[in-house]
């Protein structure tokens, strides 16, 4: 299987899935890297393993899906056109609902492990969001602790 190679044939990809989603509702569950795109005031959705592909469709996907398909590989190139939306960000809320209700439609939930990327229409590359300044002064004042402080700080903000 090739990889896509442009932001159209993402599109397409993310289009085609949208309409066959009856046909994968049983595969669902298992994807857990999906990109969003808005379109006509609604959010259609992608897995990484389905739009991240040539001329993917429902048979090849359920032929392939366990053998041959890397999410690592479309992953890394998805995120060329896409922007990782994390918890915090004003549209986390929004997608992760949008997401829901995909499922929903089928009878499933999402992977608790899910995540959501919106794939950025103008062609630009993605770029991460720069730091806020709280993330900065954090970062400075985190550079400054003796080790033993550094290490209790990263003991309590990985533990929350």
């Amino acid at each position: 299987m090739k990889l896509i190679t442009s932001l159209d044939q993402l599109i397409e990809n993310i289009r085609r899935y949208a309409a066959s989603g009856d046909e994968l509702a049983d595969l669902m569950a298992y994807s857990r890297a999906w990109y969003a795109l808005r379109t006509e005031g609604r959010w259609l959705l992608g897995p990484s393993k389905f739009i991240g592909y040539e001329d993917m469709n429902p048979e090849i996907y359920r032929r392939m899906k366990n053998k041959g398909l890397d999410g690592r590989a479309t992953e890394k190139l998805l995120e060329q056109w896409a922007n990782l939306i994390e918890q915090g960000h004003p549209q986390y809320d929004e997608l992760r609902a949008a997401l829901a209700a995909l499922f929903a439609r089928h009878g499933k939930t999402p992977n608790t492990l899910a995540r959501i990327s919106i794939v950025r229409t103008d062609g630009a590359p993605a770029q991460a969001e720069p730091p806020d300044e709280l993330v900065n002064l954090l970062a400075a004042v985190y550079r400054r602790l003796p080790a033993t402080q550094q290490s209790a700080f990263r003991r309590i903000a990985m533990s929350k």
